[in-house]
């Protein structure tokens, strides 16, 4: 059985390396949300409902950063 390994380039600050950070983020909101109404502190509501806003806005974000970079690539490669 013969062992191969693949060198794969490092996406540092690429389309990739960005998205998995931005689900990264999404994901630590949305736990943030679930948390806060878990403890049952005081205005437990207001602050799983901003952290779900900010969720958002990192979507939102995320997708309009990659409909850019798209553009950018698009207009790169056409001729002109």
């Amino acid at each position: 059985m013969s062992s191969s390994t693949t060198e794969r380039l490092l996406d540092v600050g690429g389309p990739l390396s960005r998205r998995s950070t931005v689900i990264a983020n999404v994901r630590w909101f949305r736990k943030l949300a679930a948390r806060a109404l878990r403890d049952g502190a005081p205005n437990a509501e207001v602050r799983a409902a901003n952290a779900r806003a900010a969720a958002r806005i990192l979507i939102r974000q995320g997708k309009r950063e990659a409909l850019v970079d798209r553009l950018i690539r698009e207009a790169q490669g056409a001729d002109v």
